[in-house]
């Protein structure tokens, strides 16, 4: 299944895969390329992914380590508080 299969659903289990299509700016928010669909905004579906499990998500990061160390250092942030 896809995220546009499973709008407003939820799932115990959520796998998420992120590529080249996001990066984080240099204010630190998270932006995602312009998707060739015009009805869809890449940072809008990683929403709608995110926010379906009720359990476990796992966040996949495919050939961009600049995505993947930023996300391991929020990671890490949030679980030394």
């Amino acid at each position: 299944m896809n995220t546009h299969e499973v709008i407003g659903q939820e799932f115990d289990n959520v796998i998420i895969m992120m590529d080249e299509n996001f990066k984080y700016a240099n204010d630190g928010k998270l932006q995602g390329k312009k998707h060739p669909n015009p009805d869809y905004i890449f940072y809008k579906l990683l929403y709608q992914g995110i926010s379906r499990p009720r359990e476990k998500l796992c966040i996949v990061v495919i050939d961009n380590m600049p995505l993947f160390e930023k996300i391991l250092s929020i990671k890490a942030n949030v679980f030394n508080e």
